[in-house]
């Protein structure tokens, strides 16, 4: 079970205004929760928008996925916390906000699950966003050395849950 810190703490449209204060936030409730004896059954957690992860723009494939630089830090420590608390890591992927915000040659096929003409990276063909989306993720907890995965599904949001396993050499 979690209790959820704030809700998209990072969004771009934020400018920043939460990066410094959103893990102190998050390790106050957690502490409060252990303080309790409850933070063996409840977790703090904190759910992120997908826009804290990307492609660049010179390989815009999943398998190139990074964190925004400018919350690359944050999300690494707050990466830690969760990963020490055994605290899943929370992210809220829209596949169909690239349909209905903007890029004209986004295919409406492609934001559902309809097996369309995909994006070919390496070995593996993308047949729609929410994949192509995950695995991008998936590439940028890479790059911090984090893996594992758990997936939720809601009605409207697509809940993508990452158990963290944090391995640093």
């Amino acid at each position: 079970m979690s209790v959820t810190v704030g809700n998209e703490p990072f969004l771009v449209g934020y400018k920043d205004k939460y990066i410094n204060s959103t893990l102190l936030v998050l390790k106050s409730i957690q502490k409060a929760l252990d303080d309790a004896k409850l933070g063996d059954k409840i977790k703090a957690s904190v759910p992120f928008n997908g826009d804290i992860y990307m492609s660049p723009p010179w390989r815009p494939l999943p398998s190139a996925g990074l964190f925004r630089p400018e919350v690359f830090d944050e999300v690494e420590d707050i990466t830690d916390f969760l990963a020490k608390n055994n605290a899943p890591f929370i992210i809220n992927i829209f596949p169909f906000f690239s349909l209905v915000m903007g890029d004209s040659g986004f295919r409406v096929d492609y934001a559902f699950f309809n097996g369309a003409d995909g994006i070919q990276d390496g070995n593996i063909e993308y047949t729609n966003v929410f994949d192509a989306c995950f695995d991008t993720c998936v590439s940028a907890f890479k790059q911090i050395g984090s893996g594992g995965s758990m997936i939720f599904f809601l009605w409207v949001k697509l809940f993508l849950v990452i158990r963290l396993l944090k391995t640093k050499s």
